[in-house]
């Protein structure tokens, strides 16, 4: 478009679609006439070259001076700076890449780019993060308009903060001390001035029971901690012994460092401690006590709590402890004596240290006694007697030890003492009228007419660790008074030898639970055809064999499955008055279970006898109906007459038989026994 005229403003347009230069020039000389107020003059236009300039500018920019006369221009301005100074860290550039008239740029390529720069394709933005090391890196820009190109080198210069060369340490400080600590030498790779930040962010303490002095009251103090940063310097006065407590506390700073372009360094956390005048840690209430703990026992320890007045981290340090000790984790000991060698005193030595250098120590020492309690019977030994010529079986109580089973096995010893007699190999030269049945703790007595007298039997208990109890009863054998006209008649008997089996009897059977098997006495025979008395000790057999009609009866149950034998024995005794003799027979019966589809009775034995009294006294206050079971067993029979019974019943009430058929009680002898 042409203006045609100045005061009118009329305007002419030029037909084109495309960009082209026109040069306008005058025809002929501009001649003002000022009579009619009119100018005229003549125009011509000529067609003009055109070339384009690569200005290599930062900006493809709008210039307002001549982007409204040149339209479409695409250039960029070499007056602006290509260089890009940025501190080290994260940071956007915006290059505002602009274009004067349209279209925009149809494509922004760079290349070049280092690690720690990101580029946005197609968009005049660069991204700098903190992998973008200290100094100068280059790069190249490309735009794109109609394949016209404009290209831009650009270069980004990174200032790095400062930093401490070694690491900042903290700071303790003890109540009565005054510090001037320097910080650690700074570094600045750029030789820029900087200024060091360090702010207080929080006051704190770890014993619960102190205040520590406010957040803002510590800020506005300036005469107990201050940071010189002229000379890096951390000064605290803590020289006055009064000085509040409030001030034994934790201060925590963050510090960072900023030079003169801006650069800031990391926060670094630095924490400044003031303490009380240095001392050990303490018992919060009473130091450990001793340790009191029997062989086999297993025991913790637990040390006792304690603190620390300057609040530091205390730690356990072991010195010596005895070998059944262990530490499975600090301030704490596991004791678990299992061996002779633990018995008696040991100590454990140790320390809780402060941590610090150098150390304060709070020694402590814990006495420890390992005991072992002798063996002992449940219940006391029973004095016995005896006649002579008859047989007496005593069992003695069951044996416990506290610290079975470590003490284990119990050894028994037996000693007999008397005005004649003495034991010097105990439990192995016993006496002759004394056997010992070990597994059942049985002692068996049968006296002769020379073993008459008083005996004490002492029992010693003694386990595995070597401590023992004595134990002691009185054993009376006395002879039994028969008139003169019996003693004259016996003194004139001879005896040649004692009643025995005509034929052989076994030594010990095997039987399976549930089975039954009946073993019969062989014949009997006297050599002096002198009377006898068979006598059957059933002993632990008696819940499965019963003895009737010269015969044993055995009939195991599941729970009669044992791994030792049972023994039975059988007494053959004659009745000569001058000198009786006997002969003993053993029957070692092993009960062993079903291997194979095998079910157990575990009913107990159903053998007793029944006595039904509707006579009984009325002061029993028994009911009319009432029945009462019991089981007896047979002791022995001797030749005086007499019969020893033992009732087994679950009620105390005194029972009493009449006219108890005692025939369930003989044990068929040659010659009947007259019962009364």
């Amino acid at each position: 478009m042409i203006m045609s005229n100045i005061h009118d403003q009329s305007c002419y347009f030029i037909n084109t679609t495309s960009y082209v230069e026109y040069v306008v020039r005058s025809s002929n000389d501009l001649n003002y006439l000022y009579d009619d107020g009119t100018l005229t003059f003549s125009l011509s236009l000529t067609l003009a070259s055109l070339s384009l300039q690569d200005l290599q500018t930062q900006y493809l920019t709008s210039i307002s001076s001549w982007c409204p006369n040149k339209d479409k221009a695409f250039a960029f301005d070499p007056s602006l700076s290509n260089t890009f100074y940025v501190n080290h860290g994260d940071t956007n550039i915006s290059l505002d890449l602009q274009y004067c008239g349209s279209p925009i740029p149809e494509q922004i390529v760079y290349s070049g780019t280092q690690t720690g720069v990101v580029v946005n394709e197609n968009e005049p933005k660069l991204q700098v993060n903190a992998e973008l090391s200290g100094g100068t890196h280059s790069g190249m820009v490309v735009a794109t308009i109609q394949s016209v190109q404009a290209t831009l080198n650009y270069q980004i210069v990174v200032n790095m903060p400062p930093y401490f060369i070694s690491p900042l340490s903290n700071v303790r400080v003890e109540r009565g001390q005054l510090l001037s600590q320097p910080l650690p030498p700074i570094q600045d790779d750029e030789n820029d001035n900087y200024t060091i930040n360090a702010k207080l962010v929080s006051v704190t303490t770890t014993n619960t029971s102190q205040t520590c002095i406010s957040l803002t009251e510590a800020k506005a103090n300036t005469s107990v901690i201050v940071f010189d940063s002229t000379h890096k310097l951390l000064k605290v006065n803590v020289s006055n012994m009064a000085l509040p407590v409030k001030w034994l506390c934790d201060f925590y700073y963050n510090i960072t460092l900023i030079d003169s372009k801006g650069a800031t360094s990391q926060t670094y956390a630095f924490t400044l401690s003031i303490v009380l005048e240095k001392l050990p840690p303490y018992w919060v209430k009473d130091p450990p006590g001793p340790v009191l703990l029997h062989l086999g026992e297993n025991t913790t320890v637990d040390l006792p709590d304690s603190r620390d007045p300057n609040g530091d981290t205390i730690t356990h340090i072991n010195i010596s402890s005895p070998l059944f000790a262990i530490v499975p984790s600090p301030f704490k000991y596991t004791l678990k004596p299992l061996l002779k060698e633990h018995l008696g005193f040991a100590q454990i030595i140790g320390n809780l240290s402060d941590g610090q250098s150098p150390p304060m120590f709070l020694p402590f020492t814990i006495n420890v006694t390992v005991i072992n309690f002798a063996p002992y019977f449940d219940e006391e030994l029973k004095n016995q007697s005896l006649l002579v010529d008859e047989s007496l079986e005593y069992q003695l109580p069951s044996i416990n030890d506290y610290e079975s089973p470590v003490t284990d096995p119990i050894e028994l010893s037996i000693c007999v003492f008397s005005e004649q007699y003495l034991t010097t190999d105990c439990n192995k030269a016993l006496p002759e009228f004394l056997t010992f049945v070990k597994e059942e703790r049985i002692l068996q007595f049968y006296g002769l007419n020379e073993h008459k007298g008083n005996y004490i039997i002492q029992i010693n208990l003694t386990d595995s660790a070597g401590n023992y109890s004595n134990y002691s009863f009185k054993l009376s054998i006395q002879s039994f008074s028969h008139s003169s006209e019996y003693q004259d008649h016996a003194s004139q008997l001879l005896n040649t030898g004692a009643p025995e089996f005509v034929t052989s009897f076994p030594a010990n059977i095997i039987i399976k639970e549930g089975e039954s098997e009946v073993i019969k006495l062989p014949e009997i025979r006297d050599p002096d055809d002198d009377q006898f008395e068979c006598i059957v000790n059933l002993g632990f057999t008696d819940s499965f064999v019963i003895f009737k009609n010269l015969a044993l009866i055995i009939s195991p149950l599941h729970q009669n499955v044992a791994d030792n034998p049972y023994t039975v024995t059988i007494e053959l005794k004659d009745k000569n008055n001058s000198l009786r003799k006997r002969n003993i027979y053993r029957l070692d019966i092993s009960v062993a279970a079903i291997q194979v589809n095998a079910t157990a009775n575990n009913s107990m034995s159903q053998y007793f006898i029944e006595e039904v009294d509707e006579t009984i006294s009325q002061q029993v206050n028994l009911t009319k109906n009432e029945q009462y079971i019991v089981r007896l067993r047979l002791l022995e029979v001797t030749n005086l007459g007499r019969a020893k019974i033992k009732v087994y019943s679950k009620s105390y009430i005194l029972f009493i038989f009449h006219q108890t058929d005692v025939s369930v009680f003989k044990c068929f002898f040659r010659n009947k026994i007259d019962w009364g």
